[in-house]
């Protein structure tokens, strides 16, 4: 049962992505992931049979875009009939646990709602896999060879019962108990993340947070101040960072969230918010729901960032939006930065009367 179980897997994903080639003309590149995590393959698979379904495409690149290009996609499956045969943009670019199973099984109900195929035989054409010996292993067609694709399944090698065999044969790949572990991979459709909370496109708010609080209070010895400040190496960065935040508190009229800047600002919403006050409808429309979706939540920081630029700051003083939401290098120092410079614009914007930053110097005692 194993056997057939994986055989079956192997054979849908054959299908799946003979189905995507055969009617987008993109060749398949070896990793389902890379094939269709920012979403322009799928887009263009539903424009093939429906032109115009999605009417605008986003280029690769920024994430929040291809999880837009996913969204699309999905929701022109729906149109075409997939009905609940879709799955949700998270579930392929972060490659949660349903991937690459849901994202094969849409495929194949797209395939079934449209009538059309790939270059692999239909489901019903596939002879079962043989689980005790490898001399019954399904044959090939004899009119024309069958296209493959390199699959990795999550299902565990199981032994066959014939007595010497310690593998089960299946057409393409062969599941060993004495084959090598696969080494994680970011492009292997199945290896998994070393660390969930540092996963590529996986964002667990309350682990990251603990953990960066961990290592401020083991680097830092200042008393009374938030966590996220006294990772900072020196005392005037510690400073810069308590004025940031008391100003923006004192703008918006909102405490940040347990105190960290982080978990305030990474939404977006906080930082629309903030522009807002400072000039009115500077940043006209943000998504105030679905603060837990990461394009989402980018798309607002990405407008802060160019309402920042429309009150006049250069470009070099503003911070890309994965710096902030992924917390990278630059972070959170590219932010405050950014923040300092909003509030010396602010000051000089006619009609406004809010307050203004003011930082203490630092004595030049380092930490």
């Amino acid at each position: 049962m194993a056997g057939e179980k994986a055989q079956r897997e192997i054979d849908d994903f054959n299908e799946a992505v003979a189905f995507v080639e055969a009617n987008t003309a993109v060749p398949y590149p070896g990793d389902l992931w890379e094939y269709t995590k920012d979403g322009t393959v799928l887009c263009k698979l539903v424009n093939h049979f429906q032109a115009g379904i999605v009417r605008k495409v986003n280029k690769p690149g920024m994430p929040f875009k291809e999880m837009e290009n996913l969204t699309m996609y999905s929701n022109a499956c729906k149109t075409l009939g997939c009905g609940s045969n879709t799955f949700r943009p998270p579930d392929l670019y972060e490659k949660r646990s349903s991937y690459p199973k849901a994202i094969v099984r849409n495929i194949l109900a797209l395939q079934r709602a449209t009538g059309r195929s790939g270059s692999s035989p239909s489901p019903a054409a596939r002879p079962a896999a043989a689980a005790s010996s490898p001399a019954a292993s399904p044959k090939k067609s004899s009119s024309s060879p069958k296209k493959t694709y390199a699959y990795q399944s999550a299902t565990p090698a199981v032994p066959s019962n014939s007595t010497g065999s310690q593998s089960v044969s299946v057409n393409l790949s062969t599941f060993s108990n004495s084959s090598p572990a696969a080494s994680p991979s970011r492009t292997t459709a199945h290896s998994p993340a070393a660390d969930p909370a540092h996963s590529h496109g996986s964002y667990n708010a309350q682990t990251e947070t603990d953990r960066r609080r961990a290592a401020a209070a083991a680097s830092s010895s200042v008393a009374g101040a938030p966590d996220w400040v006294k990772a900072a190496k020196s005392e005037q960065e510690q400073n810069d960072m308590l004025a940031a935040q008391r100003w923006m508190e004192a703008v918006t009229e909102e405490s940040f969230v347990n105190g960290d800047l982080w978990e305030t600002t990474k939404s977006g919403v906080y930082l629309c918010k903030l522009i807002n006050k400072i000039k009115p409808g500077t940043v006209k429309k943000y998504s105030k729901m679905s603060t837990n979706l990461p394009f989402k939540c980018m798309e607002n920081i990405n407008m802060f960032i160019e309402g920042c630029k429309q009150l006049g700051m250069r470009p070099g003083n503003t911070f890309r939006s994965p710096d902030l939401f992924e917390k990278r290098v630059s972070y959170p120092k590219a932010i405050v930065n950014c923040i300092h410079g909003l509030a010396r614009i602010a000051q000089d914007l006619p009609g406004y009367k809010g307050p203004t930053l003011t930082v203490e110097i630092a004595s030049g005692n380092s930490l």
